[in-house]
């Protein structure tokens, strides 16, 4: 073989390995089943970006655990579990009750701002 040949082949077969290696990756990849969530407003994501320990676990429960479970439930069941370990003043607001707590803040009220103050003189 000459120079030049090798030259040739030597990129081509690193290319074909590295082609190889990420087809067997992505078919190794696709065995392990992805969460998918839905919150209140239907819309449905799948949690597949993170691997993380609770996804991990989330994927493991939804692929072997013997009952249907809330993958939403768990995963609010979870962050209100972090957040009691922070300070006190650290909370989650869960999605079905962020309207409610918005409205509270942004202080949007009912009525004409009448005030009654009654005076009792004995």
């Amino acid at each position: 073989m000459n120079k030049q040949n090798i030259q040739i082949w030597i990129p081509t077969f690193f290319a074909l390995l590295f082609i190889f290696g990420v087809f067997i990756g992505t078919q190794l990849d696709s065995n392990v089943p992805f969460v998918t969530l839905q919150n209140s407003n239907g819309r449905t994501y799948s949690s597949a970006i993170g691997h993380g320990k609770i996804e991990e676990m989330l994927r493991y429960i939804k692929a072997k655990y013997v009952d249907e479970a809330d993958a939403e439930t768990l995963m609010d069941a979870a962050i209100e579990s972090v957040m009691t370990e922070l300070d006190p003043h650290s909370s989650y607001i869960p999605s079905d009750e962020l309207e409610d707590v918005n409205e509270q803040l942004e202080g949007n009220f009912d009525g004409i701002g009448v005030e009654f103050i009654l005076w009792m003189i004995l």
